[in-house]
């Protein structure tokens, strides 16, 4: 399935501060590992999916940073530097918890990758009605992938129908409590009104 670039529309999702008291313990766990004969304070150590949550949470602490100033020469002296993150917009969403974060997340991949899943599938369906028969057909094949904008009334509502189904899978799995604070609202129905128009 040959997919074009389209212009991104999606969103990034900056994660809360990662507790302190988690990662320490994730740093003494890895002391009781047995050490090879290789050095491995050379050696990236791997930390799990998390690694990525502790990276990003670190970014508060950025504007502690301090940098040699470019008047000293070669003194001990430093000036402090504010760095702001490298990114902002209406696309940046900022979290108040981890669970806020795992539901954008879970969010994204269900309601987007599914979504293209989806229209895979009947960009194969559609395919294979017009040769007639699947020995026919070229697998794997160069087909252009359907889109909304182009899809007949019956794809089109297979496609929304698909939506709903995962949103309501997106909506079972987190709390109403989470999916509100997330979208900024006390109204459940707001909450899933963002839901179903992401």
């Amino acid at each position: 399935v040959e997919v074009k670039t389209e212009p991104w529309a999606g969103q990034i999702v900056v994660l809360p501060e990662h507790e302190t008291s988690t990662s320490s313990q994730a740093n003494n766990s890895d002391d009781d590992r047995e050490t090879t004969d290789a050095d491995e304070s050379d050696m990236p150590t791997p930390r799990g999916p998390r690694s990525l949550q502790a990276v990003l949470s670190n970014l508060s602490a950025i504007s502690n940073l301090s940098v040699p100033s470019e008047t000293d020469d070669e003194s001990d002296s430093k000036s402090s530097v504010n760095l702001e993150l490298p990114f902002a917009g209406p696309t940046v969403l900022t979290t108040d918890t981890e669970a806020q974060a795992e539901y954008f997340g879970r969010r994204k991949l269900l309601l987007v990758n599914g979504t293209h899943t989806t229209l895979a599938f009947l960009t194969l369906i559609k395919e294979l009605e017009e040769v007639k028969s699947i020995d026919k057909m070229e697998l794997p094949g160069n087909f252009d992938l359907l889109d909304y904008e182009h899809a007949d009334a019956a794809q089109k509502q297979m496609v929304w129908a698909w939506l709903v189904a995962r949103c309501y899978i997106v909506m079972t799995e987190f709390p109403m409590d989470v999916i509100k604070g997330a979208h900024n609202t006390d109204s459940e129905a707001k909450a899933l009104r963002c839901l179903l128009d992401y």
